[in-house]
């Protein structure tokens, strides 16, 4: 196989290149020619993230939205972070059908549904069973702290059906209240629905130096100029979102701050970075996926108004 590895960097004079700055330089150059970089080149992510197929103009109550779930393939069930309430959102109509509350207000950051069950995430990782969500006369509503706290800023749920469990996502610190994480790294944590159990030992690390590896190669790819390391020392991906791709199997972990998706396999490794147009999305909270595959990111307003973006496979 024949590569050809372009890039172009910010020239520098002898005096800049501090012992720091080279071996910044001499490690991406190695990394290049590795087979991590092979595997990155052969990733692709078959949607078109810069352009949506459809958009969803939300009404004022969700201009906060913070997470979002496809019920059915007309009806969104959505939650903003101020209100402990469940939206349906109506594809078809474009238009909220019915709200039900399960919690108190304030700092409910995502959902996800497993089968007749509604399950919400506070920031602070408690997590929220609602049973019979859909119909609010039967609906049992049972809360589960966990060792996770607002240090976590717990933002991201899922469900995992390869391990029945669900899957919780911290923006902020890595280490749980029993379990150590150096901070060089983000934290997906496993919450096992047969047992009811939270697993203190995360269940997924994402290696922000890897995600700054894939993210220099992307730059390199397109010939864009790079400055090491100034452009480099302000990198950030604080996870919102966390969903798992119903073909692949794949874990996407979505970060507002940062604007970008991270793609894991189910061995945790990173198998692709791609950047979000934050012209598009101003602040991604939510995440979803079809059976089928269709992608859902929905983005709190922000200086504007709440939306949904539908993104189909493009392959």
């Amino acid at each position: 196989m024949n590569l050809l590895i372009k890039f172009t960097v910010k020239k520098v004079s002898d005096s800049d290149m501090t012992p720091s700055k080279n071996l910044i330089l001499i490690c991406i150059i190695v990394f290049l020619a590795s087979p991590h970089f092979l595997q990155a080149q052969g990733s692709r992510v078959p949607y078109d993230l810069g352009r949506p197929d459809e958009e969803f103009i939300l009404p004022s109550v969700l201009y906060e939205i913070s997470g979002n779930a496809l019920l059915n393939l007309h009806t969104m069930v959505c939650i903003q972070d101020q209100k402990g309430k469940l939206f349906f959102y109506d594809l078809v109509e474009k238009t909220i059908t019915k709200q039900i509350g399960f919690a108190k207000d304030g700092d409910v950051e995502d959902l996800t549904l497993v089968g007749n069950t509604a399950w919400a995430l506070k920031s602070n990782g408690k997590l929220y069973s609602i049973n019979s969500f859909e119909n609010e006369a039967i609906m049992k509503v049972t809360d589960y702290k966990t060792p996770l706290s607002k240090a976590n800023n717990c933002e991201g749920l899922c469900y995992d059906p390869v391990d029945e469990a669900l899957l919780i996502a911290c923006k902020g610190i890595p280490s749980s209240k029993n379990y150590f994480v150096d901070d060089n790294y983000r934290a997906i944590y496993k919450f096992d629905l047969k047992r009811k159990t939270f697993i203190e030992k995360p269940a997924y690390l994402i290696d922000l130096n890897k995600l700054i590896e894939l993210l220099t190669i992307h730059k390199l790819e397109k010939g864009n100029t790079i400055s090491f390391p100034e452009e480099l020392k302000d990198f950030k991906f604080e996870p919102s979102a966390i969903t798992i791709h119903p073909i692949t199997k794949e874990i996407w972990v979505m970060a507002s701050v940062g604007k970008a998706i991270a793609i894991l396999d189910r061995k945790g490794e990173i198998r692709d970075f791609v950047h979000l147009d934050r012209k598009i999305l101003r602040q991604p909270e939510g995440m979803t996926f079809s059976p089928g595959g269709t992608l859902y990111i929905s983005s709190e307003g922000a200086g504007g108004y709440g939306k949904i973006l539908k993104f189909e496979m493009k392959y």
